[in-house]
């Protein structure tokens, strides 16, 4: 029976073959469509050559100060899941709802070997007789992909996996076994039965030993087998017991799909969800350039849409200066406008959320009467009626 359903599983997750290939060919004299570049590095690991398929975000230049997060796809060869994840970060940057990344999509050679480890199972040993090789595929990983990417692009520093079926519990292997290889992992239909469930049987006693992981994890599946969602609520909830406050754990089944289709999907939504705080950075960032020329407006009034009715106005260096109410809090800036002040710029330094509430620190450059002063704003904001709007603004020193 068990054969059966491992069959099936496989049989889902298969792509058709085709040659890899992602920058076609140039075709009467016309150029190609290039989404890409193709990396060959010869893998000491796996005493053989990888492929590697490498998507640079707009505007990426090796001459640029702008560095990147890097996105590791398992699963990357270009028939597999390559093109439509590299749409989704396109998509997704393009509209400010993650920043802009480099994927590296690792082509397969034998995905049954490089994402299971060992086992003992004879019909696990039946179903993929080349399995078994995940310990050399993740010093592959740590000890010369990594490596290799780093040399060679802009990254940040901060790492990203995707991984589905036997790709997610490779993922899951490494978040429990090597969890610094990754920032954030996302795992979408996890083939965690492989081995009699060995990884599930230890990952409480694993996490808990463990109480320091800063970690986003994203967990996924569709409609599919029973035991899919067993093993994959043994790890939503050995996480969940782990103790562990600084995991952050997104679980989002996405019934309406299945194993064949959910990736997609399961991603997009990933992308989401943990980008979440990019998005509003982006958001808010782009309100305090709206204050900005609002400001500069000549009329203060014009800031009026941007403070809630209860807003105060504190300044922390001028002993009595305060403002209570929305129509004061404006009066108060008119003020300021009469006397010739003008905003040069505002940058966030840093933003915290809490209980409902969006706390900026933000640097601003002004000039006044000719003179440059440099200063920093407190901004809470408070969602009203679909809006953020500022409910308390004080200037710091």
């Amino acid at each position: 029976m068990k054969q059966q359903f491992v069959l099936a599983i496989l049989f889902l997750a298969l792509a058709p073959l085709s040659a890899q290939k992602i920058n076609g060919e140039v075709e009467n004299g016309k150029e190609a469509l290039t989404i890409g570049a193709i990396k060959e590095i010869q893998s000491k690991a796996l005493s053989e050559k990888r492929i590697l398929n490498i998507y640079l975000p707009d505007g990426y230049h090796p001459d640029s100060a702008a560095t990147y997060p890097g996105i590791y796809l398992l699963d990357g060869s270009a028939h597999e899941d390559l093109l439509h994840i590299i749409g989704l970060v396109q998509f997704m940057n393009m509209y400010e709802l993650m920043p802009g990344s480099i994927v590296v999509g690792i082509a397969n050679v034998d995905r049954y070997r490089d994402f299971t480890h060992p086992t003992t199972d004879p019909e696990d040993l039946e179903a993929l007789p080349t399995g078994g090789g995940s310990e050399k595929f993740i010093d592959f990983i740590e000890k010369e992909l990594q490596p290799f990417i780093e040399k060679n692009y802009k990254t940040n520093g901060t790492r990203t996996v995707i991984g589905q079926s036997m790709g997610g519990l490779l993922a899951t292997e490494v978040l429990l076994k090597r969890p610094y290889l990754f920032d954030d992992y996302i795992i979408v239909s996890p083939s965690l039965w492989w081995d009699r469930q060995s990884l599930m049987n230890s990952a409480d006693s694993t996490l808990r030993a463990n109480p320091d992981l800063h970690k986003k994890v994203f967990v996924s599946l569709g409609e599919e087998h029973p035991v899919m969602h067993e093993v994959a609520d043994k790890l939503v909830n050995a996480i969940r017991n782990s103790g562990n406050e600084n995991i952050t754990l997104f679980y989002e089944p996405i019934l309406d799909e299945d194993h064949a289709t959910i990736l997609h999907a399961a991603v997009y939504k990933a992308f989401k969800v943990m980008n979440d705080r990019y998005r509003l950075l982006r958001e808010f960032q782009r309100q305090t350039e709206q204050w900005r020329q609002a400001y500069n407006s000549g009329e203060a009034q014009n800031l009026a849409p941007l403070y809630s009715e209860d807003a105060r106005y504190i300044s922390s260096h001028v002993s009595g200066l305060e403002a209570n109410g929305r129509e004061a809090v404006i009066a108060n800036f008119q003020k300021g406008k009469n006397m010739g002040g003008h905003i040069d710029s505002i940058e966030i330094l840093t933003m915290d959320i809490s209980d409902g509430l969006v706390t900026l620190l933000c640097k601003y450059q002004a000039t006044n009467s000719g003179e440059t002063v440099v200063g920093r704003n407190l901004l809470v904001l408070k969602k009203v009626n679909g809006a953020w709007l500022i409910t308390l603004h004080m200037t710091v020193v």
